[in-house]
Protein backbone atom coordinates (compact mmCIF):
# COMPACT_ATOMS: atom_id res chain seq x y z
CA UNK A 1 0.00 0.00 0.00
CA UNK A 2 1.17 3.53 -0.77
CA UNK A 3 -0.12 6.95 0.24
CA UNK A 4 -0.08 9.93 -2.07
CA UNK A 5 -1.77 13.32 -2.37
CA UNK A 6 -5.19 13.06 -3.96
CA UNK A 7 -5.63 14.42 -7.47
CA UNK A 8 -8.85 15.83 -8.87
CA UNK A 9 -8.96 12.80 -11.17
CA UNK A 10 -9.25 10.62 -8.03
CA UNK A 11 -12.69 12.07 -7.20
CA UNK A 12 -14.70 9.13 -8.65
CA UNK A 13 -12.53 6.59 -6.80
CA UNK A 14 -12.79 8.56 -3.54
CA UNK A 15 -16.58 8.66 -4.00
CA UNK A 16 -16.63 4.86 -4.49
CA UNK A 17 -14.58 4.31 -1.32
CA UNK A 18 -16.77 6.64 0.72
CA UNK A 19 -20.01 5.11 -0.55
CA UNK A 20 -18.90 1.49 -0.09
CA UNK A 21 -17.51 2.21 3.37
CA UNK A 22 -20.66 3.90 4.65
CA UNK A 23 -22.88 1.23 3.13
CA UNK A 24 -21.00 -1.73 4.61
CA UNK A 25 -19.26 -0.48 7.74
CA UNK A 26 -22.07 1.67 9.12
CA UNK A 27 -24.68 -1.10 8.79
CA UNK A 28 -25.82 -2.17 12.22
CA UNK A 29 -24.86 1.21 13.68
CA UNK A 30 -27.28 3.32 11.65
CA UNK A 31 -30.71 2.60 10.19
CA UNK A 32 -31.20 1.67 6.55
CA UNK A 33 -32.89 5.03 6.00
CA UNK A 34 -29.98 6.94 7.56
CA UNK A 35 -27.46 5.08 5.40
CA UNK A 36 -29.57 5.61 2.26
CA UNK A 37 -29.84 9.35 2.92
CA UNK A 38 -26.12 9.56 3.79
CA UNK A 39 -25.08 7.84 0.57
CA UNK A 40 -27.48 9.90 -1.53
CA UNK A 41 -25.71 13.07 -0.34
CA UNK A 42 -22.33 11.87 -1.61
CA UNK A 43 -21.54 13.37 -5.03
CA UNK A 44 -18.31 12.72 -6.94
CA UNK A 45 -17.91 16.40 -7.91
CA UNK A 46 -17.85 17.44 -4.25
CA UNK A 47 -14.61 15.49 -3.83
CA UNK A 48 -12.94 17.59 -6.53
CA UNK A 49 -13.74 20.70 -4.49
CA UNK A 50 -12.50 19.02 -1.30
CA UNK A 51 -9.25 17.98 -3.00
CA UNK A 52 -8.66 21.62 -4.01
CA UNK A 53 -9.70 23.11 -0.65
CA UNK A 54 -8.22 20.66 1.88
CA UNK A 55 -5.33 18.31 2.41
CA UNK A 56 -6.50 14.98 1.01
CA UNK A 57 -4.48 11.81 0.67
CA UNK A 58 -5.39 8.48 -0.93
CA UNK A 59 -4.17 4.99 -0.14
CA UNK A 60 -3.48 2.78 -3.14
CA UNK A 61 -3.07 -0.96 -3.32
CA UNK A 62 -2.04 -2.43 -6.68
CA UNK A 63 -2.89 0.89 -8.35
CA UNK A 64 -6.43 1.06 -6.94
CA UNK A 65 -7.63 3.62 -4.40
CA UNK A 66 -8.65 1.68 -1.27
CA UNK A 67 -8.95 4.56 1.19
CA UNK A 68 -8.74 8.30 1.66
CA UNK A 69 -8.25 10.86 4.39
CA UNK A 70 -9.16 14.53 4.42
CA UNK A 71 -7.85 17.28 6.70
CA UNK A 72 -9.20 20.83 6.96
CA UNK A 73 -6.19 22.73 8.29
CA UNK A 74 -8.16 25.95 8.73
CA UNK A 75 -10.76 24.31 10.96
CA UNK A 76 -8.14 22.04 12.54
CA UNK A 77 -10.35 19.07 11.79
CA UNK A 78 -10.00 15.61 10.32
CA UNK A 79 -12.94 15.61 7.93
CA UNK A 80 -12.75 12.01 6.78
CA UNK A 81 -10.91 8.70 6.99
CA UNK A 82 -12.64 6.01 4.95
CA UNK A 83 -11.43 2.63 3.74
CA UNK A 84 -12.98 0.05 1.42
CA UNK A 85 -14.63 -2.71 3.46
CA UNK A 86 -12.27 -5.39 2.13
CA UNK A 87 -9.24 -3.26 3.10
CA UNK A 88 -10.20 -2.84 6.77
CA UNK A 89 -7.88 -4.36 9.33
CA UNK A 90 -4.84 -4.04 7.06
CA UNK A 91 -3.52 -0.76 8.49
CA UNK A 92 -4.89 1.46 5.72
CA UNK A 93 -6.99 3.63 8.02
CA UNK A 94 -4.20 3.86 10.58
CA UNK A 95 -1.71 4.96 7.92
CA UNK A 96 -4.12 7.58 6.57
CA UNK A 97 -4.85 8.97 10.03
CA UNK A 98 -1.15 9.06 10.98
CA UNK A 99 -0.41 10.94 7.76
CA UNK A 100 -3.13 13.53 8.49
CA UNK A 101 -1.84 13.99 12.03
CA UNK A 102 1.74 14.44 10.75
CA UNK A 103 0.51 16.96 8.19
CA UNK A 104 -1.25 18.93 10.92
CA UNK A 105 1.89 18.89 13.09
CA UNK A 106 4.00 20.09 10.15
CA UNK A 107 1.64 23.07 9.88
CA UNK A 108 2.14 23.91 13.56
CA UNK A 109 -1.17 22.55 14.83
CA UNK A 110 -1.13 21.22 18.39
CA UNK A 111 -4.65 19.77 18.52
CA UNK A 112 -7.17 18.29 16.08
CA UNK A 113 -10.86 17.48 16.28
CA UNK A 114 -13.12 15.17 14.30
CA UNK A 115 -16.68 13.93 14.32
CA UNK A 116 -16.57 10.13 14.30
CA UNK A 117 -19.37 7.90 13.13
CA UNK A 118 -20.44 5.49 15.88
CA UNK A 119 -18.76 2.55 14.17
CA UNK A 120 -15.44 4.44 13.99
CA UNK A 121 -15.25 5.69 17.59
CA UNK A 122 -13.20 2.69 18.78
CA UNK A 123 -10.83 3.00 15.79
CA UNK A 124 -9.98 6.57 16.80
CA UNK A 125 -9.89 5.83 20.53
CA UNK A 126 -7.27 3.12 19.95
CA UNK A 127 -5.14 5.77 18.24
CA UNK A 128 -5.19 8.25 21.10
CA UNK A 129 -8.33 10.23 20.30
CA UNK A 130 -10.57 11.23 23.21
CA UNK A 131 -14.36 11.32 23.03
CA UNK A 132 -15.59 14.78 24.01
CA UNK A 133 -19.34 14.82 23.31
CA UNK A 134 -22.14 13.08 21.45
CA UNK A 135 -23.52 15.15 18.58
CA UNK A 136 -26.02 14.96 15.76
CA UNK A 137 -24.67 15.36 12.23
CA UNK A 138 -27.44 16.76 10.06
CA UNK A 139 -27.77 15.01 6.69
CA UNK A 140 -31.03 16.66 5.63
CA UNK A 141 -33.61 18.81 7.37
CA UNK A 142 -35.38 15.59 8.41
CA UNK A 143 -32.45 13.24 9.07
CA UNK A 144 -29.56 13.64 11.53
CA UNK A 145 -27.20 10.84 12.54
CA UNK A 146 -25.46 10.32 15.86
CA UNK A 147 -21.72 10.90 15.96
CA UNK A 148 -18.98 11.46 18.53
CA UNK A 149 -16.93 14.67 18.69
CA UNK A 150 -13.36 13.63 19.44
CA UNK A 151 -10.07 15.46 19.87
CA UNK A 152 -6.40 14.72 20.14
CA UNK A 153 -3.39 16.66 21.33
CA UNK A 154 -0.61 16.23 18.78
CA UNK A 155 2.81 15.38 20.19
CA UNK A 156 5.62 17.53 18.78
Amino acid sequence: MTLRPALESDAPAVWRVHTASVQALCAGWYSEQEITVWIARLVADAYRRAIRAHSMVVAERDGDVVGFGELDLERREVVAVYVLPDATGAGVGSALLAHLEATARSHGLERLTLCASLNAETFYAHRGWRAAAREKHRLTSAVAVDCVRMDKALAA
